[in-house]
Parts: structure tokens; sequence; C-alpha cells
């Protein structure tokens, strides 16, 4: 008989992730796709370089998911009552991992919501999300580190249904209390988690019930391989991506179109941002 030994030393998101999902019996739809890099990192070398401005990969795949969003407005919104309603401004909630000083290894994860993407600048939204995340790798982080304590301490038989009732005073009866973590839609319109920061390719990420996020998105490493550029094969810097979306929000059609908004978007960067 196999025997299991029960594990006790559980980070704060790992046991908000054992009460947060049960077996798989959710509407999501998982994507791979990949894109080629070359124009949008030539922008973001321009832009850095004008600017002195530390402008990623990431700051810049926030923007695209944002403005393709925009185009498509009716997956920005969140289900409750049995309903949907849409959200009122364009939010990406960015996931950052915290580190430990003293060996570099990752000791959990949290994340920081950069509200109105779209509107902002590439600038503006690596200096929020900059600021945010030393905030929480510090100690402060005013929308989910009462929730993280709770879950440090917080029996898992106790935390799932406390989770539960999180979410709904939040989302279904709009009560927003800051001093008891009860923050306004924290999560916004849509996740990006960026593992190719972690030098690992994309995985397929699952929604997040408590988020209400009906859109996310796995952003993998960029790596050189061979690429097809006006029917020859070139060597060109390509970065995977996976894409795991609510099917109650949307279907492959608009996914498509969705997918083709974003890849012209990377593409042409000076057309969409400027």
């Amino acid at each position: 008989m196999p025997k299991f030994k029960k594990e006790t030393q559980l980070g704060s998101w790992r046991k908000l992730a054992l009460v947060t999902w049960k077996r798989p019996s959710d509407p999501s739809v998982y994507g791979l796709y990949e894109f080629d890099a070359t124009n949008a990192l030539d922008y973001l070398v321009n832009l850095n370089q004008n600017h002195k401005s530390k402008v990623t990969l990431t700051h810049f795949v926030a923007k695209a998911i944002a403005k393709t969003i925009e185009a498509y407005p009716a997956l920005n919104g969140i289900i409750k009552w049995g309903k949907i309603y849409k959200r009122d401004s364009i939010d990406i909630f960015v996931q950052v991992a915290i580190k430990n000083d003293e060996n570099d290894l990752i000791e959990d994860l949290s994340g920081a919501k950069i509200t109105n993407v779209h509107k902002k600048s590439l600038i503006e939204i690596s200096q929020e999300l900059q600021r945010k995340s030393s905030e929480i790798r510090h100690g402060y982080d005013p929308q989910f580190k009462k929730t993280f304590n709770l879950a440090r301490f917080i029996p898992t038989f106790l935390l799932r249904p406390l989770l539960k009732l999180h979410g709904f005073l939040i989302y279904n009866l709009g009560i927003y209390i800051p001093s008891w973590g009860l923050y306004p839609d924290p999560f916004g319109s849509a996740m990006l988690t960026s593992v190719g920061s972690l030098g690992i390719p994309p995985g397929f990420a699952p929604l997040v019930p408590p988020s209400r996020c009906p859109f996310l998105i796995c952003l993998g490493t960029v790596e050189d391989r061979p690429w097809v550029v006006d029917g020859k094969v070139v060597i060109r810097p390509i970065v995977q991506y996976t894409a795991t979306f609510d099917h109650r929000f949307m279907d492959g059609l608009i996914a498509s179109r969705m997918y083709k908004t974003f890849v012209d978007i990377v593409h042409n960067p000076k057309k969409h941002f400027g």
C-alpha cells in the first residue's frame, strides 16, 4: 500500500490554490501561440535608449493585451448572479514573484494591478509596475497582504469558504472595505504571468476563479528559431505564449479575431503605441 505524508510547509499562494480549485469542471479554453518579436524588441531598444527607461517585453505585452481588449470590449466583464456585467476600465493584473534576498529563490507569488493600461504609455506602465513590485517585495502589499497572512494560519477547510465569501462580498454585493482586505475588483480585466523572466517556456495556466478574470496570458522566453519570412527561412526571435479564456465570454470566432488583433499590435508597435 502506498504511504502519503502530509506536506506542512506550504506558502500562502499554495494554500490559496488548494482551496480555490476542485476537480476539472470549468469552461476554460486553452491555446498555444507564438509571434516574431523582432519589431517589438527593436521598438523597446529605441524606447529605452531615448528615455533611459526599463521597459520590458512584459510591459509591452501587457499593453498589447489591453489594446486588444479595447477592440473587443465584450470580453471585459465579470459574471455575477448568472449574468455578464461589463467593466468600465481595462486593468491588467501582472503576477510578481517574491524572492528571498539571501538565496534569490522564489518564496511566494503576488501581483500588481495596473489600471487603464490601454491609456498609459509603456514608460508609465513600467514605472507603476516597478513601484508596486518593489512595495510587494518589501512587505507592503495592501490588496493581498491581509489575505496572504490569513492563508498562513487558517486551516484549509476554513480558508475555502472564507475565500468564497471574500469574492462574493466584492463582486456580487459590491462591498469594499480596504481595512478588511476588500478592494474593488482587485484583479482587473485580465491576468499576465511572464514565466519567461524565470527562463522557462509558457505553460497552460488556469483561470483563477476568485479573480473573476475571463482572460489570462502566460508569456514565455524569447528564443532564436527558424522562421519563414517572405518565403525564406531566417532566424528570428520568437516568443511563445499561451492564452486561457472563459468560454462563457467568448468562442473560437471571437478568439481568432482577438488573436489577429494582438499579433498586428506586436508586429506594428509604432502604429498602435506611437
